[in-house]
């Protein structure tokens, strides 16, 4: 999921295959009959793309799930409560590289609502809030909480690769069916960061905090809303009339689709195809940028975030490396590259 100074991995499909084919495959048409109570819930079909003001997806006081009308008050709910969005971790790698330090052993704390869990999936009839809790870092599935209250719930043992750079936690509600729950408070996520304790404070480091990897994205939707977060590195607004200005770990970053990194930074074309720029964020808030999307057809795509000076200029580090042809770490581009996943609705 993750790029620092390095090639672009291989593309892999995030979360689970069932969601995935649910957002690829066909899905329920969207309407209700007027012949039945519409107080009932799990009974209508709907499709959450079809909703709008003047033809809601659902009933009054419903909510569209899984392609059926639910109980809006009852909808299951999960929030990480531990680590801290943003945690910085520091791990020692003065002894080996991170393949040869042991990973980092976290307290995770999630609490949820309308959710009763119970066993392992099955293939048993659903059961609108029972399921279990799986659990996710960076991308990859790791535990699943089948049992205790999520009311009142116990730390669960994570461990957090060892590797500098930002890392992603996330939890998901699934049915006991197997299938995940899609709606939004079914899902809860963190961002935290892992840093060598031997260069603290040093190295800048730039990740893509929204969409989150494995995002759904229609064809159709010509914006997305990109949410950028940096560490030791400070986010301000681009100068575009002063073509000398440079400043140690001071910038914006411009966000990139579907361009492959470090490569495109030596294409002055590819270089200057990014979507937008990345600027001085609201007080409290992230950097965000409304950006519009290439039109595509269905795939699995890439948005990178790369850190610049104020200029415009690709910014290296260390700070005044001059180093364009390189991907070596003595001059290395800071970049930062998810997936997303583009579906015709």
């Amino acid at each position: 999921m993750r790029s620092h100074g390095l090639s672009r991995r291989e593309p892999r499909r995030p979360w689970s295959g069932l969601e995935l084919g649910l957002a690829l495959g066909p899905v329920l048409g969207g309407c209700y009959s007027t012949e039945l109570d519409p107080d009932l819930t799990g009974v209508f079909a709907c499709r959450t793309a079809q909703e709008s003001a003047e033809q809601p997806a659902c009933p009054s006081g419903q909510t569209c799930v899984n392609g059926r009308c639910e109980d809006s008050n009852a909808l299951p709910t999960l929030s990480i409560i531990n680590p801290e969005e943003s945690k910085v971790f520091l791990v020692d790698l003065s002894v080996g590289n991170a393949m040869e330090v042991d990973p980092i052993p976290v307290n995770l704390t999630v609490q949820g609502s309308n959710l009763e869990l119970v066993g392992s999936p099955s293939s048993s009839d659903h059961v609108f809030g029972q399921g279990q809790v799986a659990i996710y870092m960076d991308g990859e599935e790791v535990a699943t909480v089948t049992e205790g209250s999520l009311s009142a719930p116990a730390p669960l043992p994570l461990l957090i690769p060892p590797i500098p750079g930002p890392h992603r936690i996330a939890v998901r509600a699934r049915r006991n069916d197997g299938l995940d729950y899609d709606n939004d408070s079914a899902l809860s996520t963190r961002l935290v960061w892992v840093e060598n304790a031997n260069n603290e404070g040093v190295l800048p480091m730039v990740a893509i905090r929204w969409p989150w990897p494995g995002t759904i994205i229609s064809t159709d939707d010509e914006q997305v809303e990109v949410r950028i977060t940096t560490l030791n590195f400070q986010l301000v607004d681009a100068d575009n009339t002063d073509n000398t200005r440079r400043e140690a770990e001071i910038g914006h970053a411009h966000v990139y689709y579907d361009q492959e990194f470090p490569r495109c930074a030596m294409d002055d074309l590819c270089d200057d195809s990014y979507l937008g720029v990345a600027g001085t964020p609201p007080a409290g808030e992230l950097s965000r940028s409304d950006l519009v999307l290439p039109a595509s057809d269905e795939q699995i795509a890439s948005l990178t975030a790369v850190l610049r000076h104020y200029n415009h200029s690709i910014y290296r580090h260390p700070f005044g490396c001059e180093d364009p042809g390189s991907e070596a770490e003595s001059c290395q581009l800071i970049f930062e590259e998810i997936e997303i996943i583009r579906v015709v609705d």
